[in-house]
């Protein structure tokens, strides 16, 4: 038996579609139909929303982010970019620079570096980069969503998901999570300090 293929774009919409009772579509997008048009922008946001909470597989721990003219932009798919202090012993945030995204020196109030600079970055990836099991997530969200906003609180959806359904996905999610990061209680601090009954490591 075959395996699996992980869940398309067109897809996720198609099954978004189907919940308000339209028929499946072979390809997207399609400028003259205002419901597919509506289920890709919802499939959008929930896909943003996701995914900017920051995952195992789409974040980065000191990620380089290179010196170019005295300058460092930040990469366009970045949904958040992080430079902790002590890092690099200033405040770093990011600013627009003439509509360029790049890291900004809070600490000596320029664009300007003399080095590259190491962030945590937390991507923007496309549907179908993404894991299966937070593909499957983001279409269940996205569902309930795009039938709650067509149909006006779901009523006479076909086959829509349950908010059973969704937290199911969550966890599923939650559980690939911690199983790629190897996660275990001692990660979090409130925990460890609990336990060693506020003894500082």
């Amino acid at each position: 038996m075959a395996d699996p293929v992980p869940t398309t774009r067109l897809e996720a919409v198609n099954r978004m579609i189907s919940t308000i009772g339209v028929t499946r579509v072979s390809s997207i997008p399609l400028p003259d139909r205002e419901d597919v048009n509506e289920a890709e922008a919802v499939l959008a946001e929930a896909l943003r929303a996701v995914q900017i909470q920051g995952w195992e597989f789409n974040t980065d721990d000191e990620y380089e982010l290179a010196l170019v003219a005295g300058k460092i932009a930040v990469p366009t798919n970045a949904a958040q970019v992080a430079v902790p202090f002590y890092r690099h012993q200033k405040h770093i945030t990011q600013r627009s620079d003439s509509g360029t995204m790049r890291l900004y020196d809070k600490t000596n109030k320029t664009f300007t570096f003399t080095h590259a600079v190491k962030a945590d970055i937390v991507w923007m990836f496309e549907f179908e980069d993404l894991p299966q099991v937070a593909r499957w997530y983001i279409t269940i969200r996205a569902t309930r969503e795009y039938v709650d906003r067509m149909l006006a609180g779901g009523e006479g959806a076909i086959g829509n998901f349950t908010e059973q359904d969704e937290r199911l996905a969550y966890a599923d999610l939650l559980d690939a999570e911690t199983d790629a990061g190897d996660y275990s209680i001692f990660d979090n601090y409130n925990a460890f300090f609990t336990l060693n009954r506020g003894v500082p490591f």
